[in-house]
């Protein structure tokens, strides 16, 4: 019987019953075949393994979905009805299944199925209740279907709405597999029912039927439609081979070779679970599965399909290697459980080119990764952030967030190699800078569970808002357990609403358990001709205050500029070019030397000591006479030099 009609079919998919992956990258669709019957010309088994099926009554070869197919033309509907049409394999024990096994075939329901409650696709079974197993289906329910047997197992797919209209006229792909005692059902390519049940051949000594139930049964259960690419396989095939199978409801042969994908990327305009295949396209969940080398997901992309922020969740713990965010609209991704990042193939990493995006989630990193934050862009870590001794890279123009609260793991470090890393969480680690590093979220404090490192190309950025003098409310903090090593440039940023006062603190800008070489340049020092940023350093500490330019010994608590700071400060005039000195060599500036303009400002603010004892210092007039002219004397000579 010809169904024109039938090239205009509605794409649906298989209904699958998965057992175990197959262990290759790349899977043949023959391998593990024990049947396969295309009926394209007869009912010849197309394995090469003899289990050639033979057409019964007045079944025949007509179009099918992939080339021909078993048209069983004249079944009628009702239990014990007239039956004109079926096929029939000899009986074998390999079609006991006794083992890890997948079934496929395709169908397609006639329009005139009418009141049929049941209906036999393929089956190896005795009597009315066994032994042996039966593939039926519901018509009448949609895309309802059983597989009944191997030990008293009955998985039925879970259809939500029965519909007359939904599986007539059209093809409908089922397959059924078996891991171990797991069973599963997947309609149209979609995880439908699953179970568990016996793992042993359960005999039968019936032949292997096609579109009828056994004699010894009266209800036969007629097929009345066409069957197509029945195949029966010794091993679990995985969803990527089942969805290929399907091809978008065309079908293919079995001739093929199905390539594993390597990337996934989200597909819905929504918030949904990490773990439903349905929510990635290729439809496959990205959590690698280490120790089988079937998957070899290597990307994630959470791309442009969003117009509206959403939330990716994950209540367990999920494996992936490679993650890439596309969207102006933020991911977030969140849940119980946390996202591991591992080698597989190719080494762990993190591309933001679009967008701000955060994992809520716990994140741990399984061996060295690189994160690159494109410009404009930023990646937030919300929550625990375990290194477990590996490095992660940090690269691009964008900003890295470290907010989490929770500490765990065995070390590592982060590596700011571009941009900025910021926030104000704990690094549980090293913190390397040769870019840029700014604590706080206006302002805060970011903790380094380890050592920080500074070199000549970074710059810590530190904001002095108020001064109340708490860190983490009044000014950023970068707090430190072990030991701070300090080179590069410190840049100090004095809040627009701050009207800055000789004599506030800004006590433990950087805290630590030993504090090591001191910051090159410093920023931001000069406020006005009177006032600057005095940047001190301690054995623990670098503080920040308040004071009168040229005071260079503002940290012992001194107010004033007197001869003692003039003093220090012409010892360590070197002129310009100088390096390696701080507020209390009389660097008024910041830019690391004391040259003519340091010693200016210090004379010009020079108040002489609050002392009572007056002969033992020069009067105010003429030292700063004797000064300047040193100044003037040391210039010349640098000159000439």
């Amino acid at each position: 019987m010809f169904h024109s009609h039938r090239f205009d079919f509605v794409k649906v998919t298989a209904f699958v019953l998965i057992a175990a992956f197959v262990s290759i990258a790349q899977a043949e669709l023959s391998d593990g075949l024990i049947a396969y019957w295309p009926f394209d010309v007869d009912g010849s088994d197309a394995s090469g393994n003899g289990h050639d099926a033979s057409l019964m009554g007045d079944a025949v070869i007509d179009v099918g979905l992939v080339n021909n197919g078993l048209d069983l033309p004249t079944n009628m509907p009702g239990g014990g009805g007239a039956l004109n049409g079926w096929a029939e394999a000899a009986n074998d024990s390999v079609f006991d299944l006794d083992g890890d096994f997948t079934l496929q075939a395709w169908v397609y329901y006639d329009s005139e199925q009418g009141g049929v409650n049941e209906s036999v696709l393929i089956e190896h079974f005795s009597d009315a209740g066994g032994p042996g197993w039966t593939l039926t289906s519901f018509p009448q329910n949609g895309k309802d279907a059983l597989f009944y047997g191997q030990g008293a197992v009955g998985i039925k797919s879970n259809n939500p709405a029965p519909d007359p209209n939904v599986a007539m006229d059209m093809w409908t792909h089922y397959v059924v597999t078996r891991s171990g005692s797991d069973y599963q059902i997947f309609a149209d390519g979609q995880l439908a029912g699953n179970g568990t049940g016996g793992t042993s051949a359960v005999q039968s000594d019936q032949p292997l039927l096609f579109g009828m139930r056994n004699n010894g049964d009266g209800r036969k259960f007629p097929l009345n439609g066409t069957l197509d690419e029945v195949a029966i396989w010794g091993r679990t095939l995985d969803v990527i081979e089942i969805e290929s199978l399907y091809n978008l409801g065309q079908g293919m042969s079995l001739s093929g070779t199905v390539t594993q994908p390597t990337e996934v990327a989200w597909s819905k305009d929504a918030s949904g679970d990490f773990n439903l295949r349905n929510n990635w396209s290729p439809g496959r969940v990205p959590d690698i599965a280490l120790g089988d080398p079937n998957n070899q997901i290597t990307n994630i992309t959470f791309g442009d399909v969003i117009t509206t922020p959403q939330t990716v969740y994950t209540n367990s713990d999920v494996s992936v290697t490679q993650v890439t965010f596309l969207n102006a609209n933020k991911y977030a991704i969140a849940g119980t459980g946390s996202v591991n990042f591992v080698t597989n193939s190719v080494a762990p990493k993190i591309d933001v080119f679009v967008g701000d995006h955060e994992f809520q989630t716990d994140v741990s990193v399984g061996s060295d990764m690189s994160v690159t934050v494109g410009a404009g862009t930023s990646l937030t870590f919300d929550n625990s952030l375990n290194l477990n001794g590996n490095t992660l890279t940090k690269s691009g123009p964008g900003t890295l967030n470290i907010n989490n609260n929770v500490v765990s793991g065995a070390g590592g470090t982060i590596d700011c190699q571009g941009g900025n890393c910021a926030g104000s969480g704990t690094i549980g680690g090293n913190l390397s800078n040769n870019s840029l590093v700014s604590p706080g979220n206006s302002p805060g404090i970011l903790s380094v569970d380890g050592n920080f490192t500074q070199s000549a190309g970074g710059t810590l950025e530190i904001e002095l808002v108020s001064n109340g003098g708490v860190a983490g409310t009044d000014h950023d903090r970068l707090a430190v357990t072990l030991a701070a090593s300090l080179d590069g440039t410190l840049d100090l940023q004095l809040d627009g609403g701050y009207s800055p006062t000789i004599g506030d603190s800004f006590a433990g800008i950087v805290t630590a358990g030993t504090v090591s070489g001191s910051f090159a340049t410093t920023n931001n020092v000069v406020i006005d001709g009177r006032q600057g940023v005095a940047v001190t350093y301690t054995e623990t500490a670098v503080n920040a205050q308040i004071g009168l330019r040229g005071n260079t010994d503002i940290a012992s608590g001194d107010i004033d500029v007197d001869t003692s700071d003039l003093t220090t400060s012409i010892i360590n005039f070197t002129s310009a070019g100088g390096t390696g000195k701080t507020w209390a060599d009389g660097d008024m500036d910041g830019d690391g030397d004391v040259d003519t303009s340091d010693l200016t400002t210090s004379i010009i603010n020079f108040t002489s000591a609050l002392s009572s004892g007056s002969a033992a210092v020069p009067e105010p007039t003429s030292f700063v006479l004797l000064s300047l002219g040193m100044v003037l004397l040391l210039g010349r000579s640098r000159a000439r030099r």
